[in-house]
């Protein structure tokens, strides 16, 4: 496996624990597009994810995220 492959993992299982209930559509459409290969638009989702005002991911997860702008 690999550490791209690993961050991806780490993602979702961070967005399965984290991510309110009125937000869980994002987390399907996040995994539908990691499923089509689709990386950068599957960035843009996590983007508006956490620019939500009314919820605030943890530290752990905004780092993910910023790790996986990075490799994709």
């Amino acid at each position: 496996m690999s550490n791209s492959d690993s961050l991806i993992i780490e993602l979702q299982f961070l967005l399965a624990e984290e991510v309110p209930e009125k937000y869980r559509s994002l987390e399907v459409e996040f995994n539908k597009l990691i499923n089509e290969k689709k990386y950068r638009a599957s960035y843009s989702v996590l983007d508006k994810l956490k620019r939500k005002n009314d919820w605030h991911p943890s530290v752990k997860l905004l780092g993910a995220i910023d790790r996986f702008q990075i490799v994709f």
